[in-house]
């Protein structure tokens, strides 16, 4: 929000105060700033001309020789420009003078004509060509009036002023405004700002003879208010409001159509003129716009519509986009004589969804999606009233229409001395937050020696809890004020459990070789389908998004399984040859479809590679280490249930008792065609929240014995389908209390193994911890061992 000082000084008395104290002071009240501007900065020695002669250059067709009046002396300067006459008054680079766009005027010969300085334009003083009026936009700036010859140029004219551009923050809508920044220096300075003129109402007078407006959705229409101009003068609009217009980053157009952006400006709220002849019937309609309905915008743009949309329209066609823009049908013109000024306030919500919808953000759309209080409507109409009166535009209709049936009741809170302290640490009396507060507007209502109530101006839709008065507290009263203090409570601070155990568990695998990944929670939806787990309800149960990114990240993530493949896939594509990696993420499991809460977060961990000697027993080699390092117990790698997405004669699920952990597999030929991956692959999946609540991270001291251990090994012919875990579980029942240690050493399947069969072999370590084991001691468990093996499993002793 760009602020000319002299039309905030016209608020709210500041001229005594120092430009940088004013910057300075708001800032530390809340409005913070982008800096100040002073188109004077880098222009020097520019003043105020008179031209009193023109001819054209003898030698250039192109030229024109001038004599111009600085006061003091008469200069000759050649120019180009072609909107100069005898007679206007004009800014005068002199010769030694220097302009915002870096050039130094020096004494020159244009062809064989001296010249002795330069004409000027808005451009060369450092206006952005979007704000320079089309009567500009490639000549002279012309001043209107008479001026005193020889003044500097921005001594004599408003273009001098100084601009703060202030910062405004979405929820601070009121700001948006002269007459907002006026009521926030008003509160920093303790100074009273002279307010516009709200009346509570309108007479409508002879306006329904010229307009109807009828109002069919209220809800996306609280208030619709206007009034009728005839026989309207389309002139361009006095110097000083062109300049401040200017000034505050908006283009000069014609004398209606600045007063509305002078005066939205000024109050905050946008207004839009309408041709009246071009209005069919003399009435308005404020409706949703119906199904596939067009409109061509002021821009030229034909804009299909949806019946979200509200539209301004007559009772034939829409001829503008509520709080948008209008419509190119009925855009005031320099033969518009009739016209009917719109003031009115509009839904935000839905105004800004149109507005995103339609790829069109205006500048009264961005007031309006902030939010626009319906009361603001009275000022901003007197005040069009007041201006084109002034200006003599035509003839003001009398009357006004004004559509209000809801008038805006102002919310009242509540703020105690008590809450004050707890948020800020400071303890003012009520008698101290009372001139903050009305400073602001606010209404006091009641009040006692510890709390206070008061009614929120109708500006302020931020203010709605007693948390929010605080806040005006502590910026009215000065952030800078605040004494620091250290927070109370326990200073001490440590990871928590859940953070403990996922630190330990990325630090052993990185520790391991692994690489750790990290992708979007945001996947395709075809992300489940490419895994083959469609039928999985809690895997193919996904939240869709409203506004994705795209259709690659249009679903939040149910499993990480589809990421890591992609991972794994892409960077063997990229040429690695080997590559183990890890992921641990949430995945985001809907309590409900449609969704009416959020969804279950639940954390995960994958592991996966490929490459040479990674297979099926890399990653469970990994899986065992984790659970070791976690404390588990009584891990089971088991054949049900199997899941789609590894191979059937690869896999195993991972079970502590009836509960499963997670899956372990080599990825199925066609999950890994899905992905395009040309090499096999491996992976795990663990539901980490279950691992958290078995883990156990205590240890006990437990002496090494100082007696020498037993190892036995024992070599078995079993079947295909006997499992590792089969055959562990019988060794560990039968081996007794001295069985220390068993562990898979070798599996052979060759010419001197029958089909079906496959040799396997343990290795066994005994010790006791009271004495040293005999042999006979260790023979008996190992009997039992091997006739257990053979009884349950059908094993034979090679």
């Amino acid at each position: 929000m760009k602020v000319p000082v002299k039309w905030l000084n016209e608020h709210v008395q500041i001229d005594d105060i120092p430009i940088k104290t004013l910057e300075e002071r708001l800032i530390m009240s809340g409005s913070n700033t982008e800096g100040i501007h002073d188109f004077s900065q880098g222009n020097t020695n520019i003043v105020v001309g008179r031209v009193l002669t023109q001819v054209k250059h003898p030698d250039a067709d192109k030229l024109f020789v001038l004599k111009v009046d600085l006061g003091d002396e008469v200069v000759q300067i050649v120019t180009g420009a072609r909107n100069v006459t005898e007679g206007d008054y004009v800014p005068v680079a002199k010769v030694g003078a220097s302009l915002a766009k870096g050039l130094q005027i020096k004494k020159s010969k244009l062809r064989g004509e001296v010249s002795e300085g330069m004409l000027v334009s808005l451009d060369e003083l450092g206006f952005s060509r979007s704000v320079i009026p089309k009567v500009f936009d490639d000549g002279i700036y012309i001043l209107e009036g008479e001026y005193q010859l020889g003044t500097p140029f921005f001594e004599a004219t408003a273009i001098g002023d100084r601009v703060i551009e202030f910062e405004i923050t979405p929820n601070r809508a009121d700001c948006l405004c002269i007459e907002g920044m006026a009521r926030e220096t008003q509160a920093t300075f303790g100074r009273p700002r002279k307010a516009l003129e709200a009346p509570e109402g309108f007479h409508r007078g002879r306006v329904n003879e010229y307009i109807e407006v009828e109002v069919l959705d209220r809800e996306l229409c609280p208030r619709y208010a206007g009034f009728v101009i005839k026989n309207a003068n389309i002139e361009p609009s006095p110097q000083w409001m062109q300049i401040r217009l200017m000034l505050a980053g908006v283009r000069p157009i014609n004398n209606i159509v600045d007063v509305t952006n002078y005066v939205m400006l000024e109050t905050g709220n946008p207004i839009h003129p309408f041709d009246l002849d071009q209005v069919d019937e003399g009435k308005i309609i404020v409706r949703r716009a119906l199904p596939d309905e067009e409109i061509t915008t002021l821009d030229s743009v034909k804009r299909k519509l949806s019946p979200s949309d509200l539209v301004i329209a007559s009772p034939i066609r829409a001829i503008g986009l509520a709080g948008i823009m209008g419509g190119e049908n009925t855009e005031i013109t320099p033969g518009t004589r009739n016209i009917f000024v719109e003031v009115a306030a509009f839904n935000k919500t839905a105004l800004r969804l149109s507005s995103k919808a339609l790829g069109l953000r205006t500048e009264a759309s961005g007031r309006f999606e902030k939010g626009i209080d319906t009361a603001r409507v009275s000022k901003a109409i007197q005040r069009l009233l007041e201006l084109y009166r002034e200006m003599n535009v035509g003839e003001l209709v009398d009357g006004v229409v004004d559509i209000y049936p809801e008038p805006l009741k102002n919310r009242q809170v509540t703020l105690t001395r008590r809450e004050v302290k707890r948020i800020l640490g400071i303890h003012p009396t009520v008698e101290e937050m009372i001139p903050m507060l009305e400073g602001l507007e606010f209404t006091l209502l009641e009040r006692d020696d510890e709390s206070l109530r008061v009614e929120v101006p109708a500006c302020r839709l931020d203010v709605v809890k007693e948390i929010d008065l605080v806040e005006e507290i502590a910026r009215i009263y000065g952030y800078d004020r605040i004494p620091a203090t250290i927070p109370g409570g326990t200073l001490y601070g440590e990871y928590s459990s859940k953070q403990k155990i996922e630190n330990r568990v990325k630090s052993l695998l990185v520790a391991k070789g692994l690489v750790e990944i990290a992708t979007y929670s945001f996947v395709s939806p075809a992300s489940v389908e490419k895994i083959r787990r469609e039928k999985d309800p809690t895997v193919s149960q996904r939240i869709t998004l409203v506004n994705p990114l795209g259709e690659e990240y249009s679903v939040m993530r149910t499993t990480l399984v589809p990421n890591l493949l992609e991972v794994l896939v892409r960077n063997h594509h990229y040429g690695a040859s080997r590559m183990i990696a890890f992921e641990m993420g949430n995945t985001f499991i809907p309590r409900s479809l449609p969704v009416v809460e959020l969804p279950d977060e639940r954390l995960s961990l994958v592991m996966g590679g490929f490459g040479e000697k990674v297979d099926f027993f890399t990653l469970k080699g990994l899986v065992e280490l984790l659970f070791e390092d976690l404390g588990i117990e009584g891990v089971r790698f088991v054949k049900e249930p199997l899941v789609d997405t590894y191979h059937p004669g690869r896999f195993g699920a991972i079970r502590i008792g009836d509960q499963t952990l997670g899956y372990l597999g080599e990825f199925h030929p066609e999950v890994l065609e899905n992905f395009e991956a040309s090499v096999r692959i491996t992976g795990v999946e663990l539901d980490f929240e279950k691992l958290m609540k078995a883990a156990n991270l205590t240890r006990i001291y437990n002496p090494v014995s100082r007696f020498p251990a037993i190892e036995r090994d024992i070599a078995l012919l079993v079947s295909e389908s006997v499992t590792n875990e089969e055959i562990i579980d019988i060794i560990k029942e039968n081996g007794g209390r001295n069985l220390a240690q068993v562990k898979l050493f070798d599996i052979y399947r060759g010419d001197q193994i029958q089909a079906g069969y496959k040799s396997v072999a343990y290795n066994m370590v005994f010790r006791a911890k009271e004495d040293t084991l005999t042999y006979e001691a260790v023979q008996k468990p190992y009997d039992r061992i091997l006739e257990a093996l053979e009884k349950a499993l059908g094993a034979l002793r090679r």
